[in-house]
């Protein structure tokens, strides 16, 4: 797993919804969870195996799997 670059979210109009500032409160409302904001910070220094980030956070590998894979619907990681 590993992080992909963010993608830039200003809109200096504002009148009209923008999709780039509701994908990053999306992505905020995920990393919001402990756990999911400690797989991005192990995530900072390369890449982990989904054993690897379970054993760090010191929970069950399902647990994990489940987290990363919010991770990966919301954009903020990805399998290699």
């Amino acid at each position: 797993m590993s992080i992909p670059a963010p993608a830039p979210c200003y809109n200096a109009g504002m009148s009209k919804p923008n999709p780039q500032l509701s994908e990053a409160i999306k992505r905020l409302k995920v990393l919001a969870d402990p756990d999911r904001l400690h797989i991005a910070a192990c995530l900072l220094n390369g890449p982990y195996t989904a054993g690897e980030l379970a054993q760090e956070l010191r929970k069950d590998m399902i647990d994990v799997l489940d987290h990363l894979q919010i991770m990966v619907d919301a954009g903020l990681v990805r399998y290699e």
